[in-house]
C-alpha cells in the first residue's frame, strides 16, 4: 500500500471528521470542516509562544491549525490509534506532535498555557473527572477553550454519551475556574462581495434575527483562574466557505420531489390496482357463489330430468333448467376473464418488482460513479498540488541559478583584474622597499653625525644660536 492509499485508508464514522474521506459526500465533508476549523481559528488568538495540549484531535487539523498560529508546542492526543496515525501521516508541523491517549489519563502538573477541548466532554462518562485533570494540566494563568454542541429533544447520535445544555457546562467551569467567559458559534450563509479573497472583514451586514446565542448550534468557553482582560483581544471569527453544499442541498430537494411525485402517482396506480382487485375479489366470490348455486342446479336437474321422462307436466322446469345452463356458461367465461385479470395484474407486479430492481441497481451505480468521482477529484487536488509544488521549487532553484551566474560572471571579472592588480602590487612592494632603504640609510648616517667628534664640539654653539634666537624673537614664526 502506497502513501496515498495510506492517507486516504481512514473513512468516515458518522462523527469524526476526515477530511477527503472517500466514503463521505465531499460538500458535506466540507461544511463539517467548516464548523470544526472555525473553532480552532478562535482558539488561536491564545496560541502565539503558547505551549497546547488539544484534548480529543481526531485526525489533527486543529491541532496543526493551532501549530501554524504560533504555538511553541502542540501535543495532540486521541484515544483512536488509527486517527493518530491519520493525524501523524497528513498533518505534520514541526511543532506538532501526536500520541494514542484516553482523556482520563491526562496527566497532572505538565504545564500548558491553553488547552482546547473541542466537541469531546459530550463524548465521555467521566466528564466532571475530564476538568478536573484539565484544571491541574494548566499552567497559572493558563486557559480552557471547550466546546459542545446545543442538546436537542433527541440526543443527536449514538456517539454522545450526556449532551449538556448551557447552564450545566457552565456551572461545572464555574465551580473549577475563577473566570468563564461564555461564546457561541452559528452556522451561518453568507455573501461576499469584494475585490478579493479577504484576510480580513471590518464589517458585517446580520439580515437575520437567528444569529444570537439563543439560537446557537455550539457553546464555546474560556475558562481560566486569571482575568481574561489583559490578555490579546478575543474577537469574533467568520470561516466561510463556498455555496456547493447548499447547491447539493437544492439539488437534494429537488430530487426527493420529484421520488415525492413519483411515489404519489405509484401510490395512485396502486390505488386503481387495489379497487380493481377488490372488484375482482368481489366478482370472484360472487362466482363461487354461482359455482355452488349451479351446484345444486345440477343437482336438481338430475331430479328433474327422471322426473321429466315420467311427469310431461315438467316441461317448464325443463325451460328453467336450459336458462340456467346458460347462466352457468356465461359465469365460466367470466371466470376466465378474472383468471386472465389476474395473470395480468401478476405480470404487472412482476414487472414492477424488475423496474424497481433496476432503479435500485441504477441508483448503486450512480453512488459508486459519485464516489469514484470524488476519489478522482481528491486525487486531482492533490496532483495539482503537487504540480505547484515542483512549479515553486524550479522557480526558486531558477533564481537560485541566476544568482549563482551572477556571482560566477563577478568572480570571473575579478579574475580577468588580478594580473594588473598583482603587477601594481609588486611595483609598489618595490617603491615601498627602496623607500625603506633610504630612510634606514638616513637614520644610519643621522646616528653616525650625532656620534661624530664635531657634533659634540659644536652643540654649546648651537645652544647659543638657540637661545638668541628666542631672546631677539627671532625663532618666532613668520
Amino acid at each position: 500500500m502506497d502513501e496515498q492509499e495510506i492517507a486516504l485508508s481512514l473513512g468516515f464514522t458518522g462523527e469524526r471528521i476526515v477530511p477527503g474521506a472517500p466514503d463521505c459526500e465531499p460538500t458535506f465533508a466540507q461544511k463539517m470542516f467548516q464548523e470544526h476549523v472555525a473553532r480552532y481559528a478562535f482558539a488561536a488568538q491564545l496560541a502565539a509562544d503558547a505551549d497546547v495540549l488539544d484534548v480529543g484531535c481526531g485526525v489533527g487539523y486543529g491541532s496543526q491549525w493551532l501549530g501554524k498560529a504560533g504555538a511553541r508546542s502542540v501535543l495532540g492526543f486521541d484515544i483512536s490509534a488509527d486517527a493518530i496515525d491519520h493525524a501523524r501521516m497528513n498533518y505534520f508541523h514541526p511543532a506538532v506532535s501526536f500520541k494514542v491517549q484516553d482523556a482520563t489519563a491526562i496527566e497532572p502538573g505538565d504545564g500548558y498555557d491553553l488547552v482546547t477541548c473541542f466537541e469531546l466532554i459530550e463524548h465521555i462518562e467521566e466528564q466532571e473527572h475530564v476538568l478536573d485533570l484539565i484544571k491541574g494540566a494548566l499552567r497559572e494563568g493558563g486557559v480552557l477553550a471547550i466546546s459542545t454542541p446545543r442538546p436537542l429533544d433527541d440526543i443527536r447520535t449514538h456517539f454522545h454519551v450526556h449532551e449538556m445544555s448551557f447552564e450545566e457546562l457552565y456551572g461545572l467551569l464555574k465551580a473549577r475556574f475563577l473566570y468563564v467567559e461564555p461564546y457561541f458559534q452559528v452556522n451561518c450563509f453568507t455573501s461576499l462581495v469584494g475585490r478579493e479573497r479577504p484576510e480580513k472583514l471590518e464589517r458585517l451586514v446580520p439580515v437575520s434575527e437567528r444569529i444570537d446565542i439563543d439560537h446557537a448550534d455550539y457553546f464555546i468557553f474560556l475558562a481560566s483562574d486569571s482575568p481574561m482582560d489583559g490578555r490579546a483581544a478575543i474577537q469574533p471569527l467568520l470561516t466561510m466557505n463556498d455555496d456547493a453544499y447548499v447547491l447539493t442541498l437544492e439539488k437534494d430537494v429537488g430530487v426527493l420531489r420529484q421520488a415525492e411525485n413519483d411515489h404519489i402517482a405509484r401510490i395512485a396506480d396502486l390505488e386503481q390496482e387495489k379497487q380493481a382487485l377488490a372488484q375482482s375479489a368481489e366478482q370472484g366470490q360472487a362466482i363461487s357463489a354461482l359455482i355452488q348455486e349451479v351446484s345444486v342446479l345440477r343437482s336438481s336437474v338430475g331430479a328433474f330430468s327422471e322426473m321429466a321422462g315420467r311427469e310431461p307436466a315438467l316441461s317448464a322446469v325443463q325451460q328453467e333448467l336450459a336458462a340456467l345452463r346458460g347462466s352457468l356458461s356465461a359465469m365460466a367465461d367470466a371466470r376466465a376473464e378474472l383468471d386472465s385479470v389476474r395473470r395480468s395484474l401478476l405480470e404487472t407486479q412482476q414487472r414492477t418488482a424488475e423496474v424497481e430492481h433496476e432503479r435500485y441497481r441504477a441508483q448503486a451505480q450512480r453512488d459508486d460513479a459519485e464516489r469514484e468521482a470524488a476519489s478522482l477529484r481528491l486525487e486531482h487536488a492533490r496532483l495539482a498540488a503537487d504540480l505547484d509544488a515542483v512549479r515553486r521549487a524550479l522557480v526558486e532553484q531558477g533564481a537560485q541559478l541566476a544568482a549563482a551566474q551572477t556571482e560566477v560572471h563577478a568572480q570571473r571579472t575579478d579574475a580577468a583584474r588580478l594580473p594588473e592588480a598583482m603587477a601594481r602590487t609588486g611595483a609598489l612592494e618595490s617603491e615601498i622597499n627602496a623607500l625603506r632603504y633610504r630612510v634606514e640609510y638616513a637614520e644610519a648616517t643621522l646616528t653616525r653625525f650625532r656620534r661624530s667628534f664635531s657634533w659634540s664640539i659644536t652643540r654649546p654653539l648651537r645652544w647659543v644660536w638657540r637661545t638668541s634666537r628666542k631672546i631677539t624673537g627671532r625663532s618666532q614664526p613668520r
